[in-house]
């Protein structure tokens, strides 16, 4: 029996719509259906002087992507499940054992701190340069608590500035020893143009004269390593550097063997330079310096390759990332879609994203999801 034309269009028409419905709803509908887990993740953030939470905003998002809930019900809300400086009071808290119980990792997001000069300009940015703290730095108890927790079994994340000023001595030599590795003391950044004040803070600038006796006469782009107040080293992208490369963060043989984890990546925000000592290097950093560039280096001890991320060696289950990579600026847009992150995942890792977010959605996101997700229980 012929089927009516006009019986036979609306049932095409039909089709279309319910196909754009499960093409553009779908991820909405799965992501829904997905069973919830649940895992107990503290955020540690000293560094929020303006309500954006940019410092750790992503951990909180990349959980609720994945329909991990905190074991009381409810998605990690950045605003409000962190342990560190509230922006609205100007008031700062210190870790606490109570905040670590039941609790299955501690995200060390970011304790450098807030100073007053962040409070000095009208629109919201951090200042560049440097004055009195208001809050910030690791405190030798919280060290301590963070050592116990990994001796409990709980998962230990820290990333830059774990190590530098404001934290002191003591804190900082635990939490040495807790991830098997020694802080060099050195940090480093790279500028897209070293002549734009809006981004070079002016204490590079004075720090170079006075260690070169001559200003800091560069434009474009350039790699800038200091070491406290002692040391400082400019590597200019149009000398120093490979045409093209600059920092990559590049999976050693160790990397490889651990199941789920990112390939290489591009980086080029703060960092610091440790030597490993009882962890094992799963990425390091590659500064692709020309001979030129390596001999810059060599003249202040410095190597062309060093950590990008740790893992403590042994029974600890205790991380380090040596570099900001947490603090994003990145549209995320809705979690609830299943799906959202292997797409982003994709376009990061074959270019077709910007290199903030290909860092973001290529590296850091399936890092976090790496050493997170095998923990979380079915609710």
């Amino acid at each position: 029996m012929k089927i009516p034309e006009k019986v036979a269009d609306a049932a095409r028409i039909a089709l279309a719509v319910a196909a754009v419905f499960l093409l553009v709803e779908g991820p909405y509908l799965a992501w829904r259906l997905k069973k919830p887990k649940t895992l107990g993740v503290v955020v540690v953030d000293k560094t929020i002087p303006f309500p954006n939470f940019r410092e750790h905003e992503s951990v909180a998002w990349l959980l609720h992507a994945l329909k991990i809930e905190m074991p009381r019900g409810g998605f990690m809300d950045a605003s409000k499940n962190y342990v560190g400086f509230d922006p609205y009071t100007k008031t700062g808290r210190e870790l606490t054992s109570a905040d670590l119980e039941g609790a299955d990792a501690v995200v060390v997001a970011d304790t450098y701190g807030v100073y007053r000069g962040d409070y000095e300009r009208a629109d919201q940015t951090a200042a560049l340069e440097r004055s009195p703290i208001l809050f910030g730095g690791l405190a030798p108890n919280e060290a301590v608590l963070l050592r116990d927790f990994d001796a409990r079994g709980g998962i230990v994340i820290a990333e830059f500035n774990t190590f530098g000023s404001p934290t002191g001595r003591e804190a900082r030599s635990t939490m040495e020893a807790l991830i098997g590795a020694q802080w060099t003391r050195w940090v480093g950044r790279y500028f897209r143009d070293l002549a734009d004040a809006s981004e070079v803070p002016q204490w590079v600038n004075r720090m170079y004269e006075q260690q070169y006796k001559k200003p800091l006469d560069v434009r474009g782009g350039g790699f800038v390593m200091v070491r406290e107040d002692q040391d400082i080293v400019v590597l200019e992208r149009a000398t120093h550097f490979v045409e093209d490369e600059l920092v990559t963060i590049d999976k050693t043989d160790a990397g490889k063997k651990i199941a789920g984890l990112p390939g290489d990546s591009r980086f080029s925000y703060w960092l610091d330079i440790l030597t490993a000592i009882d962890c094992d290097v799963l990425y390091e950093y590659r500064l692709h310096t020309t001979d030129a560039g390596n001999e810059v280096l060599k003249a202040h001890g410095l190597d062309a390759k060093f950590p990008a991320v740790m893992k403590r060696k042994g029974a600890h289950n205790v991380w380090y990332m040596a570099g900001d990579f947490v603090d994003a600026t990145e549209e995320r847009g809705d979690p609830e879609r299943l799906g959202l992150l292997g797409f982003r995942r994709s376009k990061a890792v074959i270019g077709a994203a910007p290199e903030d977010a290909q860092f973001l959605w290529g590296f850091y996101a399936p890092l976090l999801e790496a050493i997170l997700a095998p923990r979380a229980r079915l609710k």
